[in-house]
């Protein structure tokens, strides 16, 4: 290989750097989408609008509440990272078993963060869902009622919403 091939590769690649970051979060998604495990997350209501982002549902989920881990809440502060592993129902509905502070060795877990100004709330990335124009109201009413499921992928603790539907599908 010669000089000239040599330094036309070096900006060949220079000039791809910042179109693969770009890119990197769009495909990560839909490799989680694509390959995640299924996990039905409850709803919960939260103030619902911001009028120059959009139409969008803010979301709360049930997994968000570590109340029942003292012992987590009490090592852990805000920023903090959480890992909450998860256990189906009958319906497929999924429910936290458990928290801890290093990942699991396997299962269906989900990765967090201790949120501001709650300590024993996690944010796990997936708190906002974007709808189709003039659809937002319905589904906030339905998420006011407890009537909407979150259908979130989850790969290696990583979350992503594939849709949200009515508790009774």
């Amino acid at each position: 290989m010669n000089i000239k091939n040599s330094t036309a590769l070096k900006f060949a690649v220079i000039a791809l750097l910042p179109v693969l970051a770009m890119l990197w979060p769009v495909v990560l998604n839909s490799f989680v989408l694509t390959f995640g495990e299924q996990a039905l997350l409850r709803t919960r209501p939260v103030d619902p609008r911001d009028f120059l982002r959009g139409d969008y549902v803010r979301l709360e989920y049930d997994i968000s509440d570590l109340s029942n881990y003292p012992e987590i809440i009490q090592s852990s502060g805000h920023g903090d990272i959480v890992y909450v592993t998860l256990k189906k129902d009958g319906d497929g509905v999924a429910e936290a078993s458990g928290a801890s502070l290093t990942p699991p060795g396997g299962g269906l877990w989900i990765k967090g963060v201790f949120s501001d100004g709650w300590s024993e709330r996690v944010d796990y990335g997936i708190g906002v869902y974007y709808v189709p124009e003039g659809t937002g109201w319905e589904l906030e009413n339905a998420i006011a009622r407890f009537d909407v499921l979150a259908d979130v992928r989850i790969w290696r603790g990583k979350a992503v919403i594939k849709e949200l539907m009515t508790a009774n599908h």
